[in-house]
């Protein structure tokens, strides 16, 4: 009898411990899914900064070259740029949906994604 109660109290102690385990996970989850999301969020407000740069860039080349100032590999260069700029504001809005959605799953709560969107 007593090495029964004390098999189920070694067993207690082990899924006390495992669900602490799983508690630090989840905080450390939320944690970085905090951090991932405020990251997120500074990158999405200077992501219209950048476009905006990018955008006077290639104006300013194309009147350059247009006055026959700048070769068409500056043009080339700048319209590069300006594809990088609008493919990174692309690709940041995608990495703050997913931050937010790594948050909201850290939390378990998914409500926020169920809220119906009001202009």
């Amino acid at each position: 009898m007593q090495a029964q109660a004390q098999a189920e109290n070694l067993r207690t102690q082990g899924l006390q411990a495992e669900y602490r385990q799983q508690q630090l996970e989840l905080s450390n989850q939320a944690t970085l899914a905090q951090q991932r999301r405020q990251l997120a969020a500074e990158r999405a407000r200077q992501a219209p900064l950048q476009l905006t740069a990018a955008r006077q860039a290639y104006r300013q080349k194309l009147a350059l070259y247009n006055a026959g100032l700048a070769t068409v590999v500056d043009l080339t260069q700048a319209l590069y740029g300006l594809q990088q700029a609008e493919q990174d504001q692309v690709l940041t809005a995608n990495a703050a949906w997913q931050a937010l959605l790594a948050q909201t799953a850290a939390a378990g709560d998914f409500s926020f994604f169920f809220t119906p969107v009001t202009p």
